[in-house]
């Protein structure tokens, strides 16, 4: 995770403890449920790219294979609270990998574009996965830049926290997203040019959306019990309460199976911090 990324999840988990609000301190029969959160997500990423090995194989030689952060906010309105909490939200994400360009070059040594081909039989497959295998090394610097927007619906089942005062909350959301992307080439859109078999040519920029769906299930932490006082007098301003979490997500970016579409799948477990709001 980088330095900012921690320095974030830091300083969002000192102010909200500061400022919570869960009413441990009060004995009220009736407790003021939450009507909205907010929270800031933190999540090793990779996408799926393409179900053709080659463009896999070409991703990973540029970008390699780890994992950079996905730093996310989303926002959640409650609009039922009778067994539970069931809200709508929206979320907004970003993330970014960088890498080295890559060469390649035709039997004569020539350099040739590493996507000649689109791999559109198994033979056109098995030439494009051998001129990317054989490519070098370029000393530009690429960078893809994914920004996901996506609406949700969220179920939470907060009773434990609600009838007996134990600090956890059950959730589970499912939604429907877009991930916009670009890659860039020092700074400047990637193109990719193909030669058609009539001998045109085709140029496409490195640019575009996916749309897809997502679904998670999650474990909130209330963090009232920890400065119970100071959670109390948050409640009188507004604030419910603070929480940390822990979940497993699961996203299938791939346009609904369109093809010719950049996969953003993946699936994988985030950490982050929530606040409720009365």
């Amino acid at each position: 995770m980088k330095k900012t990324s921690i320095g974030i999840l830091i300083a969002f988990v000192l102010s909200s403890v500061g400022i919570s609000g869960v009413a441990m301190a009060e004995s009220q029969d009736v407790q003021d449920l939450a009507s909205w959160h907010i929270e800031l997500q933190f999540k090793p990423y990779q996408p799926k790219i393409s179900k053709n090995a080659a463009k896999q194989d070409f991703y990973n030689l540029m970008y390699g294979d780890g994992e950079p952060v996905m730093t996310t906010f989303a926002t959640h309105h409650y609009v039922w609270d009778g067994f539970g909490l069931l809200g709508v939200g929206g979320s907004i994400g970003q993330w970014k990998t960088t890498g080295n360009t890559r060469i390649c070059e035709d039997a004569q040594g020539n350099n040739t574009p590493c996507y000649e081909t689109d791999g559109k039989d198994e033979a056109a497959r098995e030439a494009q996965t051998a001129l990317i295998a054989a490519s070098k090394p370029g000393n530009s610097r690429t960078q893809l830049l994914v920004i996901p927007v996506g609406l949700e619906v969220v179920y939470r089942i907060d009773y434990l926290n609600r009838e007996w005062n134990i600090p956890l909350d059950a959730y589970a959301t499912f939604g429907l997203d877009y991930h916009f992307w670009w890659a860039t080439t020092e700074g400047s859109i990637a193109e990719r040019t193909l030669t058609n078999d009539d001998g045109t040519t085709e140029t496409t920029k490195g640019k575009g959306a996916t749309p897809g769906m997502n679904a998670s299930v999650g474990l909130m932490l209330d963090l009232s019990f920890l400065e119970p006082v100071t959670a109390s007098r948050g409640r009188k301003n507004g604030i419910a309460a603070s929480y940390f979490f822990f979940e497993w997500n699961w996203s299938q970016g791939d346009g609904f199976s369109q093809p010719n579409r950049l996969d953003m799948s993946s699936s994988g477990w985030s950490l982050g911090i929530g606040m409720d709001f009365l």
